[in-house]
């Protein structure tokens, strides 16, 4: 069982992860023959690219420790929270979990008095959690070891009405369209399999042609251009060679196939720009512009839910936890140098702070003089003067 409604009305079957049901509660019709389970989910290449997407950007954002408005020293656990895992592959993890079954957790496994030194992931799929009616707490179970709840910080996505102790993924929320993916893919494997057209139409200008002539004509047009080969052909007067390309209805598996693209896209609310199937053009649009729409609209909420659980767990009060975008929102130096030149001239921002943008280095005391008086320099030349 995965996480789901939990141990009394659980929703995937433990051995294969078929999710059920898999008939519409509402209308009572099956919701696809094509078996859905989170495995063959995460095998639609739509899906593995928008969690790419997802993960990659998540995993380059760091957890900092703020308190009254000023960033503290990263302690241990934000920077390895899990020992076990490397930053990236544990926040991967949380993602995936998040997007796709709704429930990410973590478990404090090195507790000293109220302060966390060290905590875990687990895997979503292998938990059961549900609701004590007498007291309102809420249980959760791996492998038949109850958990401490207390030291249980649980990431939910949108709330199950009928049981909000738990999240809703996308894989649960858009069953029906997964199964109609999963349908359309095995069509076309079998299409594949099964359908096979010829891959050229020779006619020749004999209208006498027997089906005897016919067959022989076959076998040694096989035999001379089976394989790697490209050799010349001569054919009689009047006869033609046409390629042959798959029925218009069959053709139309791509058009379909473009389609589920976009529907995947629409599930994960990402630009469907990442998934090759947008007509808008981004050819003017900066990286920095587009990094902080897909922060905002699609990264936003969880990293926001995120940051609150953990914050609430792990912090003392009047601190918080939040997520770094630094790494994640930038623009190109020729882009970043655009905004940094005027911000330095205003005295906005120094020039360390200038060369910390673009990557380099504070400068020394020496290149400051010698900046300095280049620049004395260069306010004294008048237009058309020539100072050689």
């Amino acid at each position: 069982m995965g996480l789901g409604a939990g141990m009394m009305t659980g929703w995937a079957d433990p051995s294969t992860g078929q999710l059920w049901p898999s008939i519409d509660p509402a209308t009572g019709a099956v919701i696809g023959s094509g078996v859905v389970s989170a495995r063959v989910v995460e095998a639609i290449p739509a899906v593995g690219r928008s969690m790419g997407v997802i993960a990659s950007r998540m995993s380059q954002m760091p957890l900092t420790l703020w308190e009254a408005g000023q960033q503290m020293e990263t302690p241990s656990l934000l920077a390895r929270p899990d020992p076990g895992l490397d930053y990236p592959t544990l926040m991967s993890a949380l993602c995936w979990d998040y997007w796709l079954h709704g429930n990410a957790l973590l478990y404090d496994t090195v507790v000293d008095g109220d302060l966390v030194l060290a905590s875990m992931w687990v895997p979503a799929e292998r938990v059961n959690c549900w609701l004590d009616p007498t007291d309102g707490r809420v249980w959760y179970e791996v492998g038949g070891t109850i958990l401490d709840s207390d030291r249980v910080h649980h990431v939910k996505r949108r709330l199950d009405p009928w049981h909000p102790w738990r999240g809703v993924g996308v894989l649960e929320q858009h069953m029906r369209s997964f199964a109609r993916i999963s349908d359309q893919e095995a069509y076309q494997s079998r299409l594949l399999r099964d359908s096979g057209v010829p891959s050229v139409a020779v006619t020749f200008g004999n209208p006498d042609l027997s089906q005897e002539q016919a067959e022989q004509a076959k076998k040694a047009y096989l035999a001379k251009f089976a394989g790697p080969k490209r050799e010349p052909i001569v054919l009689p007067q009047g006869s033609t060679v046409v390629p042959l390309a798959w029925s218009p209805e069959d053709a139309q598996m791509v058009e379909a196939a473009k389609a589920s693209r976009g529907d995947v896209a629409d599930m994960f609310n990402l630009d469907r720009w990442y998934l090759g199937v947008s007509d808008a053009s981004y050819n003017y649009k900066s990286q920095s512009a587009m990094s902080l729409a897909l922060v905002k609209d699609t990264l936003g909420e969880a990293m926001r839910t995120l940051e609150s659980v953990l914050s609430d767990g792990w912090c003392e009060p009047g601190q918080s936890i939040l997520l770094d975008t630094s790494g994640v929102i930038v623009d190109d130096k020729a882009a970043t140098m655009e905004w940094l030149r005027p911000a330095v001239d205003a005295g906005i921002i120094t020039l360390d702070e200038a060369r910390t943008a673009l990557g380099f280095p504070p400068m020394s005391d020496e290149q400051k003089s010698m900046a300095l008086a280049q620049r004395e320099t260069a306010a004294t030349i008048t237009r058309g003067e020539d100072r050689r």
